[in-house]
């Protein structure tokens, strides 16, 4: 067991209400190239470094006969784009994303939602550093 207090855990008497509130929205978008640019637009217009994404298949939607061509069936290719934020922003961010997301979706589907995290832990960069330059 080490004595280093950079290795130890908090005191067990230390509540998640200690902890600041957030929520996680999560979008899922086709792949399509718009979950780059949503991450890219979220560092843009709200400075916001906590969002991430990765690509998966996904299955929503009954595939009946007649169905529409917006159905997402078995195997669909698709981005779930996630971003933690506080509480003070989360109405803000949501309506910014749901807002990006539908007027740029053509001829697919994308869901939107947010939930209440039990706790966050904020991250942020010192102030003056450059962003890293593409090589």
């Amino acid at each position: 067991m080490s004595n280093d207090p950079e290795n130890t855990l908090p005191d067990r008497g230390t509540s998640l209400m200690d902890y600041p509130r957030g929520k996680l929205i999560t979008c899922l978008v086709p792949d399509n190239g718009m979950a780059v640019m949503l991450i890219v637009a979220l560092k843009e217009r709200h400075q916001l470094l906590t969002a991430d994404f990765h690509r998966c298949r996904g299955y929503g939607g009954a595939r009946e006969p007649g169905g529409t061509s917006g159905d997402w069936g078995c195997g669909t290719p698709m981005c779930v784009v996630t971003v933690v934020v506080g509480d003070d922003r989360a109405e803000e961010v949501f309506e910014f994303l749901g807002a990006m997301v539908s007027s740029r979706l053509r001829g697919g589907n994308a869901i939107i939602h947010q939930g209440r995290l039990s706790h966050v832990t904020r991250f942020e960069l010192p102030v003056g550093v450059p962003d890293e330059q593409e090589k």
